[in-house]
């Protein structure tokens, strides 16, 4: 009938619909083709404050020597020479090198609890993001005119020269629920060493680490070629705060054990060197970040 609408005892009239339309309106908002209840009001605008934690720090290198091609004859080409991050320091700009205690590259430590915007608390806080810049040089070494390049700024006529360089920085989230490691280093990630006759995997291309491979989670993997011509780069990153998740700390100290870790890593290859004799030095790698979080 025309007019009338259905009802659970077969019809009410428009009346009565319209009082159960003021009561769907009253306690139900409309999302799309449905109605969902309201959540109840409050008399602010809620809103959680965001934190920060910054982190300047530059890498320590240990060398892992010259690769040759297994051939009677080893070519220029095929001659070269690595660096991998082994240990981590402050980075001051105010000062020409990194220096100091070794200290760790996990970007989720170093928060005390306290009431600032750069502290936490209570024991765990929900990421947001993070984010920073990593500022790379190429490698050099101090045989004249090597590869045709720049010279570092040297007071001295016979200054190092820069040398091509492929770089390869990684950033990995370490599950380990007690993350005690200060350090993580190349080798813990990615495999090295020999692995048939005569081959011999590490540096920058290698794969992950078969023993870790469960423990460890590839967050970033950049990678960056610097030559003689043009020995510097920055390389800007970001990752979300759902790759991160909770961070869970041990207690109120800035030097508390966190449930999980995020890790820099890097490593170069630097080739065509004129021999296995040339003494080479590495690039830099320095790290500016911020680990943005919310008190969870």
């Amino acid at each position: 009938m025309y007019g009338r609408f259905k009802s659970s005892k077969g019809y009410a009239t428009r009346r009565t619909a319209g009082i159960f339309s003021y009561r769907r309106r009253s306690y139900l908002r409309k999302v799309g083709n449905k109605y969902v209840s309201k959540k109840s009001r409050i008399g602010y605008r809620k809103s959680i404050e965001k934190k920060y934690n910054d982190r300047a720090i530059a890498a320590g290198f240990t060398q892992y020597g010259f690769g040759n091609a297994n051939t009677t004859t080893t070519t220029n080409a095929i001659t070269s020479v690595g660096f991998k991050s082994s240990s981590w320091y402050g980075f001051n700009f105010n000062q020409p090198l990194a220096s100091g205690t070794a200290i760790t590259q996990d970007l989720t430590k170093g928060i005390g609890t306290g009431t600032s915007t750069t502290t936490r608390v209570g024991n765990k806080v929900k990421s947001v993001y993070m984010k920073g810049s990593i500022t790379l040089t190429a490698n050099q070494e101090n045989n004249i005119d090597e590869q045709g390049g720049e010279e570092v700024v040297n007071n001295t006529t016979n200054g190092l020269q820069y040398l091509r360089t492929s770089w390869r920085i990684v950033i990995v989230k370490d599950t380990q629920s007690n993350s005690t490691d200060p350090n993580i280093t190349w080798d813990q990630v990615f495999a090295n060493g020999a692995v048939k006759s005569n081959e011999e995997v590490g540096g920058i291309n290698s794969e992950l680490n078969i023993g870790n491979m469960g423990r460890f989670i590839i967050l970033k993997d950049m990678r960056c070629e610097l030559s003689a011509e043009r020995p510097q780069a920055t390389v800007p990153f970001f990752i979300g705060g759902s790759s991160v998740g909770e961070v869970r700390y041990n207690n109120d100290t800035n030097n508390a054990l966190t449930d999980k870790g995020v890790y820099i890593i890097a490593a170069n290859q630097s080739t065509g060197l004129y021999t296995s004799g040339t003494v080479a030095y590495p690039g830099m790698c320095a790290v500016q970040s911020r680990f943005c979080f919310t008190d969870s």
